[in-house]
């Protein structure tokens, strides 16, 4: 096993005995909000460092056996794994029962043809055709526009002039119509207004 520590991640390199390397990554436990925050002139106490959360694989070092526990995902076109769960192998027996497992693992689920109903692969099949119509509609939809936009034929709204200076001359008129009758008065008649 090989550690690189990166800003965001931790990226465990794990060799698996097949001749081939998997990459393992986590993220570091984000340092924990301590209740008094200290200001700019303030002195940080002891307190606050252990407030940290503590790493959970801040034993495992360059050269231990591990087990890992997680989902496959792919970075750059290569294999890794999101750690959920990793913990250190103690000893050769425990790391012969994990290969144990493994292999059970590959004969009674991997290595056993997996059947769909006919019921469901229907289904499977019904859904991936609304899918395709969905986009297809979307996609005649999209080149309409395209089409339209280019030709002109449709207008973008646009505000005329007329309209401005007639509202213009309306909001004129209420409130030259507010100060005559006096409606200006009231939350403002203490300033002297």
């Amino acid at each position: 096993m090989a550690v690189e520590q990166f800003f965001n991640r931790r990226l465990y390199t794990i060799d698996d005995s097949s001749g081939r390397n998997i990459v393992a990554v986590t993220t570091p436990p984000a340092p924990a909000k301590s209740k008094n925050e200290s200001t700019v002139g303030e002195q940080r106490t002891d307190k606050d460092a252990d407030a940290q959360a503590a790493d959970p694989y801040a034993d495992i070092d360059v050269g231990t056996v591990v087990d890992v526990k997680g989902s496959v995902s792919s970075f750059r076109n290569e294999h890794q794994i999101n750690i959920e769960r990793m913990t250190v192998v103690k000893s050769t027996a425990q790391e012969v029962m994990l290969w144990e497992k493994r292999a059970r693992f590959r004969r009674e689920v991997l290595d056993v043809p997996w059947v769909l109903r006919d019921k469901d692969v229907r289904r499977c099949r019904r859904d991936a055709e609304r899918s395709e119509a969905e986009a297809e509609k979307k996609k005649a939809k999209k080149q309409s526009r395209a089409k339209e936009v280019k030709s002109g034929s449709t207008k973008l709204p646009t505000r005329d002039s007329k309209s401005k200076s007639s509202r213009d001359d309306s909001v004129a008129k209420t409130v030259q119509k507010m100060i005559r009758e006096g409606a200006s008065t009231g939350k403002y008649n203490a300033l002297g207004l």
